[in-house]
């Protein structure tokens, strides 16, 4: 959350925030300082943060390669643009970026064991 913003006192407060609920909690309470080009950023954004999470955890990464080649969503019933609700309706961007990132991460393992 804390990438929505170029001020970097309010970048600081989110995240330094005690939990993912609470930093979203506070994206919100500073929403009119969002930069303008969100919107047009926030899935680059969100593959480069969640690359880099499964890069840095060995741990998330096997889950995620065990997953294999199952679609993956989230299931959110109030976000139809990350997720999907339980009828599948929504554009699942996040579901999206976990294959796409399993695919990559697939790739270098496979390369990386030859």
């Amino acid at each position: 959350h804390a990438q929505k913003f170029e001020c970097q006192d309010i970048r600081n407060v989110i995240q330094q925030a005690p939990t993912p609920d609470d930093a979203f909690r506070l994206s919100r309470q500073y929403a009119d300082a969002v930069c303008d080009e969100w919107m047009d950023i926030r899935v680059d954004v969100m593959r480069l943060v969640v690359m880099k999470k499964f890069e840095q955890h060995d741990d998330l990464k096997q889950q995620l390669l065990a997953t294999k080649d199952r679609f993956l969503a989230e299931c959110s019933p109030c976000d139809a643009f990350w997720g999907i609700d339980r009828d599948g309706v929504g554009e699942n961007k996040l579901g999206q970026i976990l294959m796409d990132v399993r695919e990559k991460l697939a790739t270098t393992q496979s390369v990386l064991s030859l």
